[in-house]
């Protein structure tokens, strides 16, 4: 099996799966990556906001430890659920319970 959009670094890292294979980089990566270039670009103080679901949690994570080497610092860290972006206004059966006959 090619994961070729899990970046959570527990998908392999964390396991003996010798099936499957990453074709991109972690969100460790990532993390890294945005840490370094925000830095360096002279922001010092971050407000991260993620979501409540493993990808969310790891991002936070990884970006939050790159920081630490760093003068930067994080103000707050805020959580939050995910939502769906379908509501049921959108759905083509919600439309057509709510017309009245005439």
């Amino acid at each position: 099996m090619v994961v070729w959009g899990a970046i959570l670094p527990e998908i392999t890292y964390g396991n003996d799966y010798r099936e499957i294979h990453r074709v991109n980089g972690t969100m460790i990566n990532e993390s890294k990556l945005a840490a370094d270039f925000l830095t360096k670009q002279g922001y010092k103080k971050f407000v991260v906001v993620h979501d409540t679901t493993d990808y969310g949690k790891g991002q936070n994570k990884y970006f939050s430890e790159y920081l630490k080497p760093t003068v930067a610092r994080s103000l707050r860290r805020s959580r939050s659920a995910p939502t769906s972006r379908i509501s049921p206004r959108s759905s083509p059966r919600s439309r057509s319970s709510s017309r009245t006959s005439s």
